[in-house]
């Protein structure tokens, strides 16, 4: 854990890098199953918190890392 970092805070963050990783190696799951997944209570907390932390929603970040592999800078 990360000096100065709340515990919640850090698991937030944990939960969040899991839940990149599996939006772009399952972008056919739904929020749902993706909140599951990584931990979440809900899709609403999975959105609220990605939002929080990345500043986007899940949505925007997988259409974001497509466009990215679409360029081929992936």
């Amino acid at each position: 854990m990360p000096c100065g970092v709340k515990y919640t805070e850090w698991i937030a963050q944990l939960r969040v890098e899991e839940a990149k990783r599996t939006i772009v190696a399952h972008p056919d799951w739904g929020n749902d199953a993706v909140a599951q997944h990584c931990g979440f209570a809900d899709r609403t907390v999975l959105q609220r918190t990605f939002k929080k932390i990345e500043g986007i929603t899940p949505q925007k970040y997988l259409e974001k890392q497509n466009i990215i592999k679409s360029y081929g800078y992936v």
